[in-house]
């Protein structure tokens, strides 16, 4: 609940020189902490950026879970169905281990409705006659789809859409990545590790793509 209050109270903080009337009217309805009789979000400390609290171990972990969540989310709406099977394929042994202790937040963040979910080792062969939403380079999400697919080719079509929207990204990648390449007079170092995880999740959003359409492509036959 504090963890909760801090980021409410200094969310507020932060936005109020862009959004004053807003932020003040929430701040004389938030509840004050003990001995806090600041009474207007003008008069407020600005945040200071503290550097003990900077866990990127944790933001990558929030990260893949809010990512398998939206993809479980679109595959359930995409299919319409609620007795599914799912399937969570971690691409490494970290990503594995925060899915299984997560998977609790998972299901809560996913679905109303209860979720079977399975999540599959590292290197272990994805499921087939899944249809797929792929997360990032840590993750993919695959749904059961074989008895409730009535047009393999359709869905073929679907998946090369969006295989050629993911190949258009990555070319823009690959882009950015030999433009960053040449700055030599400045430092770029963030927005350079920043660009090669995109890069690095698009390879692998391309790749799990080409597997789906090869496997509805047998499915035609």
């Amino acid at each position: 609940m504090d963890t909760l209050y801090t980021t409410l109270e200094s969310g507020l903080r932060l936005v109020s020189p862009f959004m004053p009337f807003l932020t003040e009217e929430l701040w004389q309805r938030f509840p004050r902490r003990p001995r806090d009789i600041t009474s207007s979000i003008t008069i407020a400390e600005y945040p200071i950026y503290e550097l003990s609290f900077n866990d990127p171990r944790s933001e990558k972990a929030y990260e893949l879970v809010l990512g398998c969540s939206k993809g479980m989310r679109s595959l359930i709406a995409d299919y319409a169905v609620k007795d599914i099977g799912i399937y969570i394929a971690p691409l490494n042994q970290t990503s594995h281990d925060t899915t299984y202790i997560q998977l609790g937040a998972i299901k809560s963040l996913s679905s109303k409705i209860p979720l079977k979910i399975n999540i599959l080792k590292v290197g272990e062969i994805n499921p087939t006659d899944c249809a797929l939403f792929p997360v990032s380079a840590d993750a993919n999400v695959y749904l059961e789809v074989k008895h409730r697919v009535q047009d393999a080719a359709k869905e073929a079509k679907k998946v090369k859409a969006k295989l050629g929207e993911a190949r258009r990204e990555q070319a823009d990648a690959d882009a950015i990545m030999v433009e960053l390449s040449k700055v030599q007079d400045k430092d770029i170092t963030d927005t350079m590790q920043s660009a090669e995880k995109q890069q690095r999740d698009i390879e692998a959003s391309v790749q799990a793509l080409q597997d789906v359409l090869t496997m509805f492509e047998k499915m035609q036959a």
